[in-house]
């Protein structure tokens, strides 16, 4: 019939179309059956578009996190720890929005209900992976980051990279704190992975902490 659907409006108002035939009283062109069949297509389609944005979404998440943690260390372990950071928080925000928060819970479960295909669990399953892979990662670059400071034969190189290990510390810490419910509501093994985590950044803090600058010392002592 060449009638445009979509925007905001029904499309089973759009199809309420009345027949008038002369001599006899008007009857709609399409049957009461018919009007609930699109209305139930445009519900399909609805959940579609909810399907098809976090379908994408997930994607581009999983490939980012990938691409991080088969790139190798390039650049300064704290300029790789930024970037774990990073994609830690913004997965799991994610994560927590699509799978924790109601709104999106209620359309999951329409999608589901009535059997619309789909892989955003799998999808997910991918982005939880990457999330354990990067807790691990940034536990090496924290450990990396100690051992690099406290084998430094200058003092003064040794101060300098305590400072930036302690600056770590604090930006880990205040990242993925916050976050520890979402970590463990998602999967059990990434609760214990932050606690891990948690307990390193004590560790390594603890290992640094003495090699802090406390004043201005003579060039003479930058080897001791």
């Amino acid at each position: 019939m060449g009638l445009s659907l979509g925007g905001s409006e029904d499309w089973a108002d759009r199809l309420y179309i009345e027949e008038k035939k002369k001599g006899a009283e008007s009857t709609l062109l399409f049957s009461d059956e018919e009007l609930d069949i699109a209305e139930a297509a445009q519900k399909r389609m609805e959940l579609m578009y909810n399907v098809d944005a976090w379908s994408t979404q997930l994607v581009v998440r999983v490939s980012s996190g990938q691409l991080l943690l088969t790139s190798g260390i390039e650049g300064t372990r704290e300029d790789v720890l930024t970037r774990v950071l990073k994609r830690l928080d913004e997965d799991m925000r994610y994560h927590s929005e699509l799978f924790d928060e109601p709104t999106s819970r209620l359309i999951m479960s329409r999608i589901n209900e009535m059997g619309l295909p789909h892989s955003l669990h799998a999808l997910d399953a991918q982005l939880l992976d990457n999330v354990a892979e990067l807790l691990v990662l940034g536990m090496a670059l924290l450990r990396g980051m100690s051992s690099g400071c406290i084998e430094q034969r200058m003092k003064a190189v040794r101060s300098v990279a305590a400072q930036k290990a302690v600056q770590s510390i604090e930006k880990v810490r205040t990242t993925v704190t916050p976050m520890r419910k979402v970590f463990v509501q998602a999967r059990t093994q990434l609760g214990e992975l932050l606690d891990q985590l948690l307990e390193l950044l004590d560790q390594v803090n603890a290992a640094v902490t003495p090699h802090l600058p406390v004043q201005a010392e003579d060039s003479d002592e930058d080897y001791y």
